[in-house]
């Protein structure tokens, strides 16, 4: 059994076996686009780093290059970070350092050919979310949407590999029944 974790930021990659050496060639969803081969330049001829994140963040939404795929016979694995509460209206520095961690190993997975879960999602049920829209003067359902999309689109220009098509949000009766079930499940 594989296990990283982070103490710091709880991160965790589980799976079974060793990682094997890093394929040669770069997996069709990471390959560059044709069209990617000049680096984005200003009339001035000033590199446009700006440009050039947004095109690559266009470029894997379009192609859904961080997909969860399930490919019979392959081995995979599930690369978990620590959800951040959005009780406040962004993420801090100290996020991106156990973010970065976890992405450097679910990249490294799918570079080796594993199918890799790597979702992201929101720890937006209890009191420090609802105490930081009660102290702002804001409903907390809407305090909570609002600082989630914010902390979304901050994650999404940092280039991170997650699965945003499972992204979990813990405030959200889709999520929280099942919570709720299994606790009644074990007062039985």
């Amino acid at each position: 059994m594989l296990l990283f974790r982070s103490a710091a930021h709880g991160v965790h990659i589980l799976g079974r076996g060793t990682l094997p050496r890093v394929a040669q060639r770069l997996p069709v969803c990471m390959q560059a686009p044709a069209a990617a081969a000049a680096p984005a330049t200003t009339a001035a001829g000033v590199y446009d780093h700006a440009a050039i994140e947004l095109k690559w963040q266009r470029h894997w939404d379009e192609q859904r290059t961080f997909a969860t795929r399930r490919r019979p016979g392959k081995d995979k694995r599930y690369v978990l970070d620590m959800f951040p509460y959005p009780s406040g209206a962004g993420l801090h520095v100290g996020h991106p350092e156990g973010y970065t961690a976890s992405d450097i190993m679910a990249r490294y997975c799918r570079m080796c050919d594993y199918d890799v879960l790597h979702p992201m999602g929101w720890d937006a049920f209890g009191l420090p979310a609802e105490n930081a829209a009660i102290a702002n003067n804001v409903p907390p359902a809407k305090w909570t949407q609002e600082n989630i999309a914010n902390m979304r689109d901050q994650l999404k220009s940092m280039g991170l590999s997650y699965d945003w098509n499972r992204e979990l949000t813990t405030c959200e009766p889709d999520y929280y029944r099942h919570e709720q079930k299994m606790f009644l499940d074990f007062l039985e």
